[in-house]
């Protein structure tokens, strides 16, 4: 339809249930290409696990930066997979339950 209206010099079509409408979006949409912005515009998200993060954390001197990576954390939750593992393996694991359910099916 725009490419197609745009071509024709349309900006709306009328049918017999229906009206499309061409027109612009209100604010400018962001593209980004990822190969030329520069470093300082990216936001990295990492993962470790809690031993390696409490390792990295002691391994820093600077109280600031130790203070500025703290808050860096945006979610912490827990390694489902490693834990199934630990609790497969016969590892007593503090809040943890491996159970299995019942469920209704319907065929």
């Amino acid at each position: 339809m725009p490419s197609s209206c745009a071509c024709a010099g349309l900006k709306r079509l009328e049918g017999e249930l229906n009206t499309i409408r061409l027109q612009k979006n209100g604010q400018a949409s962001l593209q980004v290409d990822p190969l030329t912005l520069p470093a300082e515009y990216n936001q990295l998200t990492i993962a470790l696990a809690q031993p390696d993060w409490a390792r990295a954390l002691q391994s820093i001197v600077s109280p600031e930066l130790k203070k500025q990576l703290e808050a860096a954390v945006i979610a912490c939750e827990p390694n489902k997979v490693l834990i199934r593992q630990d609790l497969q393996a016969g590892k007593e694991i503090p809040g943890t339950l491996l159970a299995k359910g019942e469920h209704v099916r319907f065929d």
